[in-house]
């Protein structure tokens, strides 16, 4: 079985590609949206900001496992990942808070 780095968590990524704005967006498909996104070390990566999931995590890594392996000259060669999931609170004035 092929080893899948799990990369920095979502709060890194968020920050290297400047809150995932607009101007970093590279395009996007079916699973999600494609971000420039700069390290602190000075290397540029793409970072690919998945919609909504309705797996677990088990699956997810044997997803990336999977692509981990694929080789072509029009892929990017995936790295790694971080698996995060968002957890949404709603208090009784019907606010959404994030954490």
């Amino acid at each position: 079985m092929l080893f899948v780095p799990q990369m920095p968590g979502y709060k890194f990524f968020e920050d290297a590609t400047n809150n995932f704005c607009k101007e970093q967006k590279l395009g996007d498909n079916y699973l999600g949206e494609v971000y420039k996104a700069n390290l602190p070390t000075g290397e540029v990566i793409a970072v690919r900001r998945l919609y909504e999931m309705y797996f677990d995590e088990e699956r997810f890594s044997h997803y990336c496992t999977k692509h981990m392996s694929v080789s072509h000259k029009n892929l990017v060669r995936l790295l790694g990942y971080s698996c995060e999931k968002e957890k949404k609170k709603y208090d009784t004035t019907g606010e959404i808070y994030v954490f």
